[in-house]
């Protein structure tokens, strides 16, 4: 499972959920990494990134992904992403 929370998401010039996130990539390490996210709904994956891609170099790959069928409650976070702009999404194959 990871623990995400996004924080001042906004939408992008392609009209997608973006920002920075702080992820807990190991459950209950109480340690999180600042990451830039894009949530791409047409393409159904979340994607993070080591920083704003355009600020990277070119052809800077994401560092992370999931699938938007392994996150529970995805309606519920997008609605908390676009409407209170902050997000924490709770992961795992269900």
């Amino acid at each position: 499972d990871y623990v995400i929370v996004a924080a001042m998401p906004y939408l992008d010039r392609l009209n997608r959920v973006c920002g920075f996130l702080d992820i807990e990539e190991k459950e209950n390490s109480c340690r999180f990494q600042r990451r830039y996210f894009i949530l791409d709904t047409q393409g159904n994956v979340l994607l993070w990134y080591m920083d704003n891609p355009q600020n990277l170099a070119s052809g800077a790959s994401f560092v992370g992904s999931l699938r938007l069928t392994y996150i529970s409650k995805v309606k519920r976070a997008l609605h908390s992403l676009l409407f209170s702009n902050i997000l924490t999404v709770e992961t795992g194959i269900y």
